[in-house]
Parts: structure tokens; C-alpha cells; sequence
């Protein structure tokens, strides 16, 4: 588990750039101020700045954790993540 928090972490920035840079030639219908393409720069940087600042307390926290407990949390957070989208899915 603690193998797989650390590849994941890794993989989020391989995931997160290109994902922004074909974001930004997205171009969406009557955008909101400060938006490039369709990134919200507004809602982009803060992500950006505090994201390094923190992933090292969230990798320390997992590490902290027992393994079990980290997976029942992870489980947790995948079905809420999955109940969200379906959600989106059915009523939108």
C-alpha cells in the first residue's frame, strides 16, 4: 500500500500536465474572467503552489498509517468518488 501511494504521487504529475496543456486549447462557451482555454487560473495556481507543499505531510501521514486502515480509507474514498460520478452521470 505504502509502495503504492508513492506511485501514485509520482504518476500525478505524468497525468496533470498534459491533461492542463490540452485544457488550455479547450476552448468553452462564455468562460469566466481570468480563464485560459478552459483552465480556471484562479482555481490552477493555488492548486499548483500548495500542492509540492503538501504532498510530502501526506506521504508522512500514509507512512503513519497503518496499512489496513490506509486501505479501508483508500476503499472509502473510491466508492465515494465512484457514487459522484455516477451520480453526475445519471442526473445531468
Amino acid at each position: 500500500m505504502y509502495r503504492a501511494v508513492a506511485t501514485a504521487s509520482g504518476f500525478g504529475i505524468l497525468i496533470a500536465v498534459p491533461s492542463v496543456a490540452l485544457l488550455l486549447f479547450l476552448q468553452i462557451e462564455d468562460p469566466p474572467p481570468f480563464t485560459i482555454g478552459s483552465v480556471s487560473i484562479p482555481a490552477f495556481l493555488p492548486a499548483v503552489v500548495t500542492t509540492p507543499l503538501t504532498a510530502p505531510y501526506g506521504a508522512a501521514l500514509a507512512h503513519k498509517t497503518d496499512a489496513a486502515r490506509l486501505k479501508r480509507y483508500f476503499s472509502l474514498f473510491l466508492l465515494l468518488v465512484g457514487i459522484n460520478m455516477l451520480r453526475k452521470a445519471i442526473w445531468t
